[in-house]
């Protein structure tokens, strides 16, 4: 809290809260009953006052005045004033100075002496109030010294005035702080500390004379970026700072970040199609994918990139920029058919069998002799028809449809066919002769005639 010097009164009670309820705190100039006025008073906000002759008994003059805070000047004028018919007198001398004056209460004149050169002469007057001073009146004298007086009015040589001073303690000053966005939509303003009751962190507030609020502007668009400040701030840093010394209104401005455009091509347009084309801000990451059609394939991007990998990623320049995508038709391969045959048929087999093959494709082919039995056995000749050659393994390579016959040869062992069918036949009825000899022998044991007696 603050005190506050003011204008006051001498006068009886009813008198005092009459200043009171005009003039609240204030400060004043008295004339006390009996003594001369010597002049007029003035202070801001106010007409000089001017009273001639003695102040009568039971009464006073008063001249009041608004006030100053603790730690501040207030000043005011005082006025001598001398004969309104008197000519100019410069070796007339009027001095100013002050008396009585309390602890804490410093009071300047400015000046301090003049020459009477016209018929009146001013002295400022400044009062300050040091922090020790507490609520309540305080007096001091203003006394002038004329030199040489008129005596129209019966003046004396010196002259007095008292002043009075009211200090009383009074609120705070409250000031409010308040937040435009333009455009309205693209952010807020933010404000620490926030403000008294009832206000909103992102739209001002109230605030104590004096507190110093830091002011944020807050991007809520992504489309736009802070441009600076209007009202009472200027300048575009952000955060600033702004001292709450009466009402304040701030415009907190946003522009419109640029866009630019990716203009995504498929050639050949049936080939395919482009995803990731579109409006970007400058320094965006930018995808795009190629998504080729069941005929074609995706090749290569060309235009602002060149890269072949699906999707690619580049970073968004401050321009517009156009990219093609590029589909082919895949090659086909042609295929073609391997027939294979075995002669004769029981000679043998191959391996692999027949078939499609890519063009181009090699295969190894390998003829394989049929298992050997009693009297003969099976050997690879050569191979006929597209493929040629005496080796049971060769390499072919599939250039056109290839018809490839493994031949095969039966061999002798050398043995006479029909000396070993009799030699088997002959076994064959050894084994029968044995097992009919074993088995007249078994029934001639087990059948016993009995003797004749």
């Amino acid at each position: 809290m603050k005190r506050k010097i003011s204008l006051g009164t001498y006068a009886a009670v009813a008198v005092v809260v009459v200043a009171l309820t005009l003039f609240g705190s204030y400060f004043a100039l008295v004339i006390l009953p009996g003594q001369y006025h010597w002049g007029g008073f003035s202070g801001v906000g106010t007409s000089t006052m001017f009273v001639r002759g003695t102040v009568p008994d039971g009464s006073i003059q008063e001249y009041y005045f608004t006030g100053v805070y603790v730690g501040q000047t207030s000043a005011f004028n005082i006025r001598y004033v001398g004969d309104f018919r008197a000519n100019p007198n410069p070796s007339r001398i009027v001095s100013f100075s002050t008396a009585n004056v309390p602890t804490g209460i410093a009071v300047n004149l400015s000046p301090t002496s003049g020459a009477m050169n016209t018929w009146e002469l001013y002295s400022i007057v400044s009062v300050t109030l040091s922090s020790s001073v507490t609520n309540g009146y305080y007096w001091f004298k203003i006394v002038v010294n004329d030199s040489n007086p008129l005596n129209q009015w019966n003046d004396s040589t010196n002259r007095m005035a008292w002043v009075r001073l009211y200090v009383t303690t009074e609120p705070t000053p409250v000031y409010s702080l308040t937040a435009t966005i333009m455009p309205q939509a693209a952010g807020r303003v933010a404000s620490n500390p926030t403000g008294v009751t009832g206000s909103h962190p992102y739209c001002g507030g109230s605030y104590a004379a004096g507190t110093v609020v830091t002011v944020t502007a807050q991007v809520l668009d992504s489309d736009y970026t802070f441009s600076g400040w209007g009202g009472d701030l200027s300048g575009s840093t952000n955060p600033t700072t702004i001292t709450m010394s009466a009402n304040r209104a701030i415009i907190a401005y946003f522009g419109e970040i640029p866009k630019y455009s990716v203009n995504a091509i498929a050639t050949p347009s049936e080939g395919g199609s482009v995803s990731g084309g579109g409006l970007y801000h400058a320094g965006d990451s930018v995808t795009l994918s190629a998504n080729p059609t069941l005929e074609y394939q995706f090749s290569n991007w060309s235009g602002y990139i060149s890269s072949s990998a699906n999707p690619t990623t580049f970073i968004m320049p401050a321009q517009d920029v156009t990219i093609t995508a590029q589909f082919i038709m895949p090659v086909i391969s042609p295929t073609y058919t391997l027939t294979t045959s075995v002669l004769p048929a029981i000679g043998g087999s191959t391996t692999p069998n027949s078939g499609s093959y890519s063009e181009g494709q090699t295969l190894t082919l390998t003829a394989i002799p049929t298992a050997p039995t009693i009297g003969d056995y099976w050997v690879f000749v050569n191979w006929s028809g597209d493929i040629s050659g005496t080796q049971s393994t060769i390499t072919i390579v599939m250039d056109s449809d290839k018809n490839v016959i493994a031949n095969f040869e039966r061999v002798k062992s050398g043995v006479d066919e029909n000396l070993i069918y009799l030699i088997s036949i002959g076994i064959t009825a050894t084994i029968i002769i044995v097992l009919i000899a074993v088995g007249s022998v078994k029934i001639r044991t087990k059948i016993r005639l009995p003797r004749k007696r």
